[in-house]
């Protein structure tokens, strides 16, 4: 993955065209409404056969695993609401490109309305791969970029 000084201007070498941004916007976004809205049905299909997400210390790679995770995190009496950044993309290839997505997730317990707690300040970075067509997630990492105190 790179790091911020490696970004590159959306023009040359790099570029990613407004199609192809709209659709990993759209990817994206359905990532993070499948495990907000508690619906997690295809969460796996969200990303490439070999995909990869880690967060929190834990790694999930691949359909089977990915889509328990999925699963298992809807599950629990949780409401949670997450806010993307400015979304920075660079390709790498034809078919790959490379994302980081700062993002605010706010959970907390039992149903709507609560009072916000911040769970995580985070950026993903990402990689995603266009397969038969279709942009998926190859890799996501969650990056904690703020924390707070352990009680």
């Amino acid at each position: 993955m790179w790091e911020h000084s490696e970004f590159e201007q959306n023009t040359g070498r790099g570029a990613v065209d407004q199609a192809t941004r709209h659709e990993i916007a759209d990817l994206v976004a359905e990532f993070n409404w499948k495990l907000d809205a508690g619906r997690p049905e295809g969460f796996a299909a969200l990303f490439t056969e070999d995909g990869v997400f880690a967060a929190a210390g834990k790694e999930h790679r691949g359909g089977e695993a990915l889509q328990a995770f999925a699963d298992a995190r809807t599950a629990q009496d949780k409401l949670s609401r997450t806010f993307f950044g400015q979304h920075q993309l660079r390709r790498v290839s034809d078919d790959e490109i490379e994302g980081v997505l700062p993002n605010i997730l706010f959970m907390g317990p039992g149903q709507a309305p609560r009072t916000p707690d911040v769970f995580a300040v985070a950026e993903y970075h990402d990689t995603y791969r266009r397969v038969d067509g279709r942009w998926l997630i190859a890799e996501r990492r969650s990056v904690q970029v703020f924390s707070r105190p352990k009680p």
